[in-house]
């Protein structure tokens, strides 16, 4: 089967729309359908996971860096470290002085602890999910300085949804 003929079939799309359809389906017909859906779902899982076991994504790094079709990748970061925050640095006061520096210009991205600054890591997390131009200045400055460290990057795939 090659990817020109994959088609999504009609069917799939009228179980998913049916297994949620509390007013126009029975209950029965809802949890079976469910029960379809959910065994369909392990099934592609299962295939998927074994398609990126056998390099899939690895071939698609080194074939077609920019992706193919809705299909491109992602880099994850491992092993994410804050050293800043550990204890260590607690008591250094240059450190110190210049995270209160940045918290006061950012302080939604600082915690401060009686007696001394940390990044709180969730909130710039989140900031950059949000797209804050001041999370993403933040998070590239703590990496320049080695705030942030990681062991490396690890591909993985990201397919943009079809529109209908």
């Amino acid at each position: 089967m090659t990817s020109t003929e994959l088609r999504q079939p009609a069917e799939l799309d009228a179980a998913c729309a049916a297994v949620i359809d509390t007013a126009g389906v029975a209950l029965d017909d809802r949890a079976a359908l469910y029960a379809v859906l959910y065994a369909v779902q392990l099934r592609i899982n299962r295939a998927l996971r074994q398609a990126k076991k056998d390099g899939l994504v690895e071939e698609i790094v080194r074939d077609h860096p920019t992706g193919i079709g809705p299909i491109s990748v992602a880099w994850t970061a491992i092993d994410v470290r804050w050293p800043v925050n550990d204890p260590d640095n607690w008591s250094d006061d240059m450190l110190q002085d210049e995270l209160a520096t940045y918290a006061s210009i950012a302080p939604a991205y600082f915690t401060r602890v009686p007696d001394h600054f940390e990044i709180n890591t969730a909130a710039l997390g989140q900031g950059i999910v949000d797209a804050d131009p001041v999370a993403r200045q933040l998070h590239r400055e703590a990496k320049a300085r080695r705030w942030r460290t990681e062991a490396g990057r690890s591909a993985t795939l990201k397919v943009r949804e079809a529109r209908p």
